[in-house]
């Protein structure tokens, strides 16, 4: 086994073992696998790109998609834990972050569209990312190499991606809709003013 592969079996398992004691509840022991994780990712890129070298390729070679997606993951719980702390717009850029090494990534647009309500984002930019999290989670879905879970799991994202879409679509078309009576109201009563002075 290569030193890459060697360390791939080893970060899948750190990374297991922090979802279970995220599920847990046990957090310091997930900060520290989390850590740990990032440690082997960096040592992982490392040979990654000594082997391209070796090969003709290049040190600045490609990483593999692999440490991109549980760089991203590592991203994504480390917002939690921001989230947790009451630091949204840390927990924001974390997220962003992991956007973009994996765009693909249904978790990521899901949590991202929490801290945006959190922090109070326009309507507009909650139904963008919605959106987008309905086309990757879609897309995932139709995925036949899915196991039962993994599918599961992903219809259950696309149902809150839904279910967020139509809440922030509700709340953009009723903040269109007090606008236009604002509007409106303040017309009348400027009309009413001039009318007032003309008399």
């Amino acid at each position: 086994m290569s030193s890459v592969a060697a360390l791939r079996h080893t970060i899948g398992e750190q990374s297991a073992l922090a979802g279970q004691c995220l599920h847990n509840g046990d957090f310091d022991q997930a900060r520290d696998l989390i850590a740990q994780t990032r440690d082997s990712l960096a040592a992982a890129e490392a040979a990654a790109r000594a082997a391209a070298e070796s090969a003709g390729a290049g040190a600045d070679g490609l990483v593999p998609r692999w440490i991109s997606d549980k760089r991203a993951e590592c991203y994504v719980r480390e917002a939690l834990f921001a989230q947790r702390a009451g630091a949204a717009g840390k927990a924001c850029g974390l997220l962003l972050k992991a956007e973009e090494l994996n765009p693909d990534c249904g978790t990521v647009h899901i949590n991202l569209i929490s801290v945006l309500e959190h922090l109070g984002a326009r309507h507009e930019q909650i139904l963008s990312r919605a959106k987008r999290a309905i086309v990757v989670l879609e897309e995932r879905v139709r995925d036949d190499s899915l196991d039962d879970a993994s599918r599961q799991g992903t219809n259950e994202l696309l149902a809150l991606a839904y279910l967020k879409y139509a809440g922030a679509l509700e709340s953009h078309v009723k903040e269109d809709i007090e606008s236009e009576v604002c509007f409106s109201y303040g017309r009348g009563s400027l009309l009413s003013l001039g009318a007032g002075l003309e008399g």
